[in-house]
């Protein structure tokens, strides 16, 4: 890595932006930079991602791997655009994604995968290194049955639609050395589930977790039992966003303070070597 390359994070697409040049959407996508490499974790709802890259300095052409979380449109969605405008990376994903997802009202929010896409998938179901120091984490196991955010959200399986449990919801990991840092899409298995997972798994303290922790529908009292939770965590920092929402994110700040902060699409974390 040059000395003019950093180890970082922007939020490429999301909810919210305090940048008059960027536009917000439903949605998210994270764009790292590691080690020289260039990495995407989703890609949002349709094609902003393009513009709000540009604006932002990040080389979607240099992108060599994409991670989806999960199949929802709304961290999938930019993928058509992306397969026009750039060479394609090598593109992560579980097998189960590509199922059709909807809500409870019948109305379509699953993954549309481009056809260019289909030569660069690669499914994963394990705990899988993609680049040295770079993990994607497989669904977590569900400890903590009251962080699970799964009402109203089915999957279609041979024709059949079911509650959705997202067994196909994926996280990644940056390992560090003596710590790791944690990026989840949706958490809809549970933040505190993925959270320690990730603390089974590499046995490390983690200098960041960042993402979407779905707490925006769950009720108050049990925010609580889980902010509870996050706060006693080995936990240097948490960047929440997206699904989180931003009653949520208050409490956590008004509980844990300077540890938390809203990302919204813009902002930018270092991150350790």
């Amino acid at each position: 890595m040059t000395s003019n390359e950093k180890n970082e994070v922007v939020v490429l697409v999301e909810n919210t932006t305090y940048n008059p040049f960027l536009c917000a959407k439903h949605g998210l996508a994270l764009g790292f930079s590691h080690h020289g490499e260039w990495i995407l974790l989703d890609t949002g709802p349709d094609g902003s991602i393009i513009e709000n890259a540009r604006h932002l300095g990040f080389p979607l052409e240099r992108v060599s791997h994409l991670v989806l979380s999960h199949g929802h449109y709304d961290h999938t969605g930019g993928l058509e655009a992306f397969s026009h405008n750039h060479l394609l990376p090598k593109l992560w994903a579980h097998p189960l994604a590509q199922k059709p997802k909807y809500r409870s009202d019948g109305s379509f929010i699953g993954m549309t995968l481009p056809l260019a896409f289909q030569n660069v998938w690669t499914p994963v179901e394990r705990l899988t290194e993609i680049l040295p120091g770079l993990w994607v984490l497989p669904p977590a196991e569900i400890i903590h049955t009251d962080d699970t955010h799964f009402d109203n959200l089915l999957v279609e399986d041979n024709g059949q639609k079911e509650g959705d449990t997202f067994e196909d919801e994926l996280s990644l990991v940056i390992d560090h050395g003596e710590s790791i840092s944690l990026f989840t899409g949706c958490a809809h298995r549970g933040i505190t589930n993925i959270i320690e997972q990730a603390l089974r798994v590499f046995d490390k303290p983690i200098q960041l977790v960042m993402g979407g922790f779905h707490l925006r529908h769950t009720p108050t009292e049990s925010r609580r039992v889980m902010i509870e939770r996050l706060k006693s965590y080995p936990v240097s920092h948490y960047a929440v966003c997206h699904c989180t929402g931003i009653e949520a994110y208050h409490e956590m700040k008004t509980s844990l303070g300077k540890r938390v902060e809203y990302a919204s699409a813009g902002s930018r974390f270092h991150l350790l070597p």
